[in-house]
């Protein structure tokens, strides 16, 4: 009896954990803004402060995948944002009830061996000071950064 429940739990998490993605092999990630380069290039340029109108987001050189990869950002403010938009392709967008800490969910095709997303714009009213995004890759945490957001200036 023992060895039949055994059995069956180490066959339940061997299917549960056994069929997550692993996280693909990072060679590096860039978090900063993204710059145009030419009309349909952009490059991200290692910073920080941001100002309104500044699209800023992650690079990440991975070894070659052919998979799809789920990300998930947390993004953590020095106060509460006042107006949140969802960005275009996100699959889940979610608010803490302070408002204070934002999570996007999202798959990237990858199919080479670069990862990336731009996911978001400095608006004018967005808090200025520290701010902070945790990206995860396929489930697991792999990388926190930090910056600071400009006050505007008039």
């Amino acid at each position: 009896m023992r060895a039949t429940i055994f059995t069956i739990v180490l066959a339940l998490m061997s299917a549960v954990f056994g069929c997550a993605k692993p996280v693909p092999l990072i060679e590096e990630i860039v978090f900063g803004k993204y710059v145009r380069v030419t009309e349909d290039r952009y490059e991200v340029v290692t910073a920080t402060s941001f100002r309104p109108g500044d699209v800023y987001g992650w690079v990440a050189t991975v070894k070659p995948t052919r998979d799809r990869v789920k990300f998930r950002e947390v993004y953590e403010f020095p106060v509460p944002m006042e107006h949140i938009e969802k960005p275009t392709g996100i699959e889940t967008l979610s608010i803490s009830e302070d408002g204070r800490t934002i999570v996007i969910e999202g798959e990237i095709e990858a199919g080479s061996n670069v990862l990336g997303h731009a996911s978001w714009t400095v608006e004018h009213g967005d808090p200025s000071g520290p701010h902070s995004m945790t990206l995860s890759l396929n489930g697991e945490e792999v990388q926190r950064f930090t910056y600071s957001v400009d006050a505007f200036i008039r």
